[in-house]
């Protein structure tokens, strides 16, 4: 298969290429440019953009175990304990709050430990 010439246009019919009018190339390189402009503007605007921040649901490891989003494992380890004391069964807590507990201790060392 042969390629048409750059400066040639192929109409509905493969078969009549016609050159680009002058007017058409200043459109297309008009259009090229904001196009490059657009994109150097995202560029620049993501790179000094901070990124989101993640936000977590009622059921998030860190709302149940009270700590950040960038908590350490030690941190982790540390409130999981501090509220185990309260939530276990045996210390006047429920059964489902500690299976939570345990689930949102889990999950964020889960999380911790992907590289």
């Amino acid at each position: 298969m042969t390629y048409p010439d750059m400066n040639y246009r192929l109409d509905k019919n493969p078969g009549r290429a016609r050159p680009f009018t002058d007017e058409e190339v200043r459109q297309l390189w008009k259009s090229l440019k904001d196009i490059r402009k657009q994109q150097a503007d995202a560029a620049k605007k993501a790179r000094y953009q901070r990124p989101a921040q993640p936000q977590p649901g009622a059921n998030h490891w860190s709302l149940l175990l009270g700590v950040k989003l960038t908590a350490s494992i030690a941190e982790i380890n540390a409130a999981y304990r501090l509220r185990a004391k309260s939530t276990h069964a045996d210390a006047g807590g429920s059964d489902a709050a500690m299976s939570r507990l345990n689930v949102a201790r889990d999950r964020a060392l889960k999380e911790r430990k992907q590289p």
